[in-house]
């Protein structure tokens, strides 16, 4: 795997220097790509944690993480994170899986009962895999109609599973993925990531899978095609 393209993805999405995302310690910075988000978005990468935060709650929690600091994994946790923000928090999202793929050289045996899919001309097929009863599952899925590409799965000439692309920034592609719970533990899932995995490599991108780390399924479906873990992160949207 080369690590350089997600170094430098997750340096750039934190404004910081290449160096600094495989250091020590912890460090507060100002939103950049979150510029706007009302919240923080903390990562954790082997020893490195990163905070990302409003500009201007940068000297407020910077003085109060100097004046008690997380041991261990605590800046993961509520209570500490509830004396860091005055309790104002209102969704802790995460912790998430956060893995990468870059790997062209890559043979990937795709399944026949893979289709790709097109938003606007199979909607129908979407919009019943949609209704399949995850609804909280379908949402964080990322599937609509403004992606790159979009796989289905077709079990009994229906479609069970369903696995998209979005590309950002030109060479990065981030997977999105939904099986119907009814189906779940069939391999599925795993079909149609790998169709994704694959179109993304022959165009030479890099691959990102997010997924809740309580998920393990989805890690292990992630784990088995070749992703390869990088960091975790949780995300935090404070009370307006």
């Amino acid at each position: 795997m080369n690590v350089d393209r997600i170094d430098n993805y997750w340096s750039d999405y934190f404004g910081i220097e290449k160096d600094e995302i495989g250091g020590d310690g912890l460090i507060v910075v100002p939103h950049n790509h979150l510029e706007g988000y009302n919240g923080a978005w903390i990562f954790k990468r082997k020893h490195r944690l990163i905070l990302s935060v409003k500009s201007n709650l940068i000297n407020k929690i910077s003085a109060k993480i100097n004046k008690k600091k997380p041991e261990g994994d605590n800046l993961f946790s509520k209570l500490y994170l509830d004396y860091v923000f005055d309790e104002k928090i209102d969704r802790i999202i995460g912790p998430t899986y956060q893995g990468y793929f870059d790997d062209v050289e890559t043979d990937i045996q795709l399944s026949k009962k893979v289709d790709k899919i097109n938003f606007k001309e199979d909607y129908n097929l979407i919009e019943r895999l949609s209704k399949s009863g995850d609804n909280e599952g379908w949402a964080n899925s990322g599937i609509n109609r403004n992606n790159d590409g979009i796989y289905g799965y077709f079990h009994e000439n229906k479609m069970e599973s369903i696995a998209c692309y979005n590309i950002i920034r030109g060479d990065v592609g981030f997977v999105g993925v939904y099986t119907n719970p009814k189906f779940r533990g069939m391999g599925f899932s795993y079909e149609v990531v790998k169709n994704v995995v694959s179109d993304l490599s022959i165009k030479g991108k890099l691959i990102i899978y997010q997924t809740l780390i309580s998920n393990k399924p989805s890690i292990r479906i992630a784990k088995k095609i070749g992703f390869e873990e990088y960091a975790a992160n949780i995300a935090i949207r404070l009370k307006k």
